[in-house]
Order: structure tokens, then C-alpha cells, then sequence
């Protein structure tokens, strides 16, 4: 665990060694099988030759997420639950929240488009203050410590026709026989969801 694979080295339609990024090598007996969960364009790299495959061609769709703390005395948003809509919220479109956690902690959640793309750290927290404000009159927005994380490739694309680049979840045509992949960029019937890569990872388990 917490090791990073960087390679797949496989030959006569098996995996034969995983290579991990400080160049160890483990490698597998004949019953062996590997189970990947990395998303379509991590694997894609670990198996150039089948690149070509429907699956690398998925584009990718970024998610920010602003994570805000108040001080303890300061106004803070009302608790309306773990996942709040913003009405035609933009840039951020869902405040969140852990259940148990404190009001004055939340991160705000923008996902599916492409507001941020070129701009600091400083200028996503900024706009995170102003649309506290917007949505929650009378919130502390300039009293609020706020850490911003930015994943670029955190969801695929569910552009029209994406549905013939998802593969079943398991293996792939053409694929090592000892491969099985999943997450929610297989065919689940679901997009993008926590729901998806859950079902997947029971259908190939469920793989003799």
C-alpha cells in the first residue's frame, strides 16, 4: 500500500510483474490476478500498447474544491444537511459538509466545467468569499481561512456517444487474461459517481 504503480509488464496475454515507482518489481505466479482501479488515463499509460483502445479516448473534467473554516464565534452558513445545491451557483455549485462537523466548517464544490483553468490559488479563494456572500448574506467571508484543491482529470467527460469508449467492468478486449479493471469510467449505467465505481468493483469481483 501506498506504493505507485508505473508499469505493467506482461507477455503472452499476461501480466507478469508489477513495477512500482522505486523500481521494485513483484512479481506474480501463474493464479495470480491484478485488479486496477486507476482511472482510464493512468492505466492507458501503463499499457501504451493498447492506447488505441475506445476507452483512452474519454476526456476528462476537473473538479475545485474550496475547503473554508470561520472562526468559532464568526457567522456561518446554516446546516441544511451534508450536500447543499447553490442556486445558479457559479463559479461553486454545492456547499458540503461531514456530518459532525461543525457549522463554521465547509468547503464549497465546483465540478463539470472549466471556470478555474489559469487562475491562482488566490483568485479561487477570492471568489469563494464572494459568493459566501452572495448565497449566505451576513457570513464572515473575510474571516474564513480557506485551503483550495484543484484535481484536474477528476471525472470524464459524459459528452454525447462516450458511451462506446467505456469498457465492461473486467477485462479488456485484447488485454492481459489476468486483468481485471474497474471504476466509474467503466459501463456501469452511471455516470461519474461514487455509486458507479462502487457497482463495478462488485461485478468484478464477482469475475471467476
Amino acid at each position: 500500500t501506498g506504493a505507485r504503480v508505473t508499469g505493467l509488464e506482461h507477455a503472452a496475454g499476461r501480466v507478469r510483474a508489477v513495477v512500482l515507482a522505486d523500481g521494485e518489481r513483484v512479481e506474480l505466479d501463474p493464479g495470480d490476478l491484478v485488479i486496477s482501479a486507476l482511472p482510464w488515463f493512468a492505466l492507458a499509460k501503463l499499457l501504451p500498447d493498447l492506447s488505441a483502445q475506445s476507452f483512452a479516448r474519454l476526456r476528462s473534467s476537473p473538479i475545485v474544491t474550496a475547503y473554508c473554516e470561520l472562526p468559532a464565534d464568526a457567522p456561518a452558513p446554516a446546516d441544511e444537511g451534508p450536500v447543499v445545491a447553490l442556486v445558479r451557483g457559479a463559479p461553486f455549485h454545492f456547499l458540503l459538509r461531514t456530518v459532525g462537523e461543525p457549522r463554521h466548517r465547509f468547503a464549497l464544490l465546483s465540478g463539470g466545467d472549466r471556470w478555474f483553468d489559469g487562475r491562482k490559488v488566490e483568485e479561487i479563494a477570492a471568489m469563494a468569499r464572494e459568493q459566501l456572500v452572495r448565497h449566505y448574506p451576513g457570513v464572515a467571508a473575510d474571516r474564513a481561512v480557506i485551503r483550495v484543491r484543484k484535481e484536474q482529470h477528476a471525472t470524464f467527460v459524459p459528452a454525447v456517444g462516450h458511451q462506446r469508449f467505456r469498457p465492461p467492468p473486467g477485462r479488456l478486449a485484447g488485454g492481459p487474461d489476468n486483468l481485471l479493471c474497474c471504476g466509474d469510467w467503466t459501463a456501469t449505467g452511471f455516470p461519474a459517481t461514487l455509486e458507479g465505481a462502487a457497482r463495478s468493483a462488485e461485478r468484478v469481483v464477482a469475475i471467476d
